[in-house]
């Protein structure tokens, strides 16, 4: 499948005359997109993207990433070779985030619209440079953020393997349910139902 398939979606969507800002938008784009079985090529797309860097130093917390990773001296069960990370903090070696991919779709378009209602610019889906104004401490104390549990994940800069994209924060909810995910060690539906027992 190419990005023609996504893309197509999308401009559906934007014929709907849908308001992007509203729950409503989010949950349509989860369900019409995640209808799309077959994988993007992950690799493709992060090669495209053109907001990429090589280091952490210049990415704010609370921005939106996507990149390659591969943990080969980690002891992982199973990981995402190319995680979908809002960064809550970042530290020399490593980086805290959470990584949407492990949400089934529509707990991710719950999720997502919880962590929407913290960003720091009411007009997210009209500029690039929004971020998530959101700490651990912070999910750790919203009942409607639990999925945070499963979502959250450390990552190495070590393990890193490509250029890191920086997704524009107008186009968050188009990026949130592009089947981009790419799990190693189990297929995503098993991943989900690993991550389901977060959320009751």
């Amino acid at each position: 499948m190419s990005k023609k398939e996504v893309q197509k979606v999308i401009n559906e969507f934007k014929r709907s005359g849908k308001d992007l800002l509203s729950d409503q938008s989010t949950k349509w784009l989860a369900t019409n997109l995640s209808k799309i079985r077959t994988q993007i090529r992950s690799d493709q797309y992060n090669r495209q993207n053109p907001s990429q860097i090589r280091s952490t130093n210049a990415i704010r917390e609370g921005a939106m990433l996507f990149f390659g990773y591969d943990p080969k001296t980690e002891n992982l069960e199973f990981w995402d070779t190319f995680p979908l990370v809002i960064l809550l903090h970042k530290e020399a070696d490593s980086f805290l985030g959470l990584n949407l991919h492990y949400l089934r779709p529509n707990v991710r378009a719950d999720f997502l619209n919880s962590m929407l209602r913290l960003v720091d610019n009411p007009n997210y889906t009209k500029t690039p440079n929004a971020i998530f104004k959101a700490t651990y401490p912070m999910l750790k104390g919203v009942s409607k953020l639990k999925p945070f549990k499963a979502a959250i994940k450390r990552y190495l800069v070590s393990s890193v393997v490509t250029k890191i994209n920086i997704i524009p924060s107008n186009e968050w909810k188009y990026a949130t349910f592009m089947p981009l995910e790419k799990f190693q060690g189990a297929t995503r539906e098993k991943v989900w139902v690993w991550a389901d027992k977060y959320i009751k």
